[in-house]
């Protein structure tokens, strides 16, 4: 319940961080580890969606349109003339292995993109997927090269689990971390200022409204924004507001004396 409580009281307006100033930091290190342990499990569960429906007609159409290609130590070769345009008009595969073709997911509303060192997919209602070739196995790419993989990433599910979970507990902390430095620094200018932990409570729990509306953003698929600008908005907004609202319940150091005497 007590977990639920922070969702809401960070979601809900900026006054309400004043509960957070004075919480011991482990309890707000605790309450980021459950929450990117839920945004975790949401970033799996869209990746295991478009792997089960957004993956199998790219492995359809691979069976007859798939350019002739080899994976070598993370690196496409082809001896096929470049670039190279197969099912252009269904679901295009386009083998640039040279690199020439920029904007080439504009003029297509899906398709693939087959480059030296990546492959990007791109289809609409689903996110843009940059798939490197470093680590892939060696062999040449054909429909059951694909299916290979597919197998093989959905029995990996729990390590990917722990890859997501990690990957966003660290970059929160790092963010936790840089923001409450920056206004420590500046804090000193400042009469009443905060402490250390308390920038650092108002941090933490300000990452829950942008993780939120991303993590719901990604799971409707709706695409029609930018995902980085949106989250970076909405917490820089949320911190700064907060820190302000948070300011004012702050008391000048000797002024609970002076009101008892």
């Amino acid at each position: 319940m007590t977990f639920l409580r922070y969702i809401w009281l960070s979601c809900s307006g900026f006054r309400t961080y004043v509960e957070f100033l004075d919480l011991p930091m482990w309890r707000a290190l605790g309450y980021w580890a459950m929450l990117s342990a839920i945004l975790g499990a949401v970033a799996l569960f869209n990746a295991i969606e478009f792997f089960e429906t957004g993956f199998p007609p790219v492995v359809e159409s691979a069976e007859k349109y798939l350019p002739e290609f080899s994976l070598s130590n993370g690196v496409a070769y082809s001896s096929l003339p470049q670039p190279y345009f197969s099912n252009t008009n269904q679901f295009p595969m386009i083998l640039d292995l040279k690199d020439t073709l920029k904007t080439v997911e504009k003029d297509f509303p899906a398709g693939i993109v087959i480059r030296r060192n990546e492959m990007i997919f791109w289809k609409e209602g689903y996110p843009t997927l940059k798939q490197r070739w470093m680590g892939l196995p060696d062999g040449t790419v054909n429909r059951a090269y694909l299916e290979e993989i597919q197998r093989e990433t959905l029995m990996a599910t729990p390590i990917v689990f722990v890859l997501f979970w990690l990957g966003i507990l660290l970059v929160g902390l790092l963010q936790a971390f840089f923001f409450s430095s920056l206004s420590g620094f500046m804090e000193r200018t400042l009469a009443p200022n905060f402490t250390f932990p308390q920038l650092f409570n108002i941090a933490i729990f300000s990452l829950t409204p942008g993780c939120i509306i991303i993590a719901t953003y990604g799971t409707i698929r709706f695409n029609h924004v930018n995902y980085g600008l949106v989250y970076f908005m909405c917490y820089t907004i949320f911190f700064i507001l907060a820190s302000n609202a948070c300011r004012m319940k702050l008391r000048p150091e000797g002024s609970e004396g002076a009101e008892e005497d």
